[in-house]
């Protein structure tokens, strides 16, 4: 890619070349997953995603300024709004990835391209209530503390969590690879 760049003399051209580096890396991601057609489509469609994004971003700097779209997206609909949408044409692009073509098509059969829609509009919807939602959570626990420090982020705290998770994970362990014992076997 930076060969290509290399060549392209117009500097207004980059952000558009970055349009085709995302799609061309996520198109080739799908494929590394697995070379039947569902995993090419998958690769297609994430790549038209990310690519789709990308160009859009680069249409709006241009139409609002770059100054102009960083206020937009710090507007808090709009960032929420975005999200949902990410999430939920990243949820459409997994039936790709989840599903061969008899499942794809049967859920078309049976969704209809309105039923379709209105699905994957529902989940917009959903997902931006709940990942904003999720995101106030997430900032008013962050900001618990005094002294203008987050009490939760600091050393001891993470440290806690970190230590409460190595425990854990090892009591599983071990709780999943110890032989029953021997009451089960002579009961039964």
């Amino acid at each position: 890619m930076l060969l290509m760049m290399k060549r392209v003399t117009a500097p207004s051209l980059a952000p558009f070349l970055a349009v085709v580096a995302f799609f061309v890396t996520f198109f080739l991601v799908g494929i590394w997953h697995g070379q039947t057609s569902e995993f090419v489509m998958f690769g297609f469609l994430q790549g038209l995603g990310v690519s789709g994004n990308k160009l859009y971003q680069v249409l709006m700097a241009q139409g609002l300024g770059k100054k102009g779209y960083k206020d937009l997206a710090k507007n808090a609909l709009y960032h929420a709004v975005a999200r949902g949408l990410t999430f939920a044409w990243f949820a459409f692009t997994l039936i790709f990835f989840w599903g061969d073509w008899s499942q794809i098509d049967a859920l078309r059969n049976d969704l209809g391209w309105a039923g379709g829609t209105a699905a994957l509009a529902a989940i917009w919807v959903i997902a931006t209530v709940t990942l904003a939602l999720w995101e106030t959570l997430r900032a008013q626990v962050l900001s618990i503390g005094g002294a203008g420090r987050s009490w939760v982020m600091s050393h001891y705290v993470r440290t806690a969590e970190a230590t409460a998770l190595v425990a854990v994970t090892l009591a599983i362990l071990l709780l999943l690879n110890a032989p029953a014992p021997d009451i089960v076997y002579k009961a039964f």
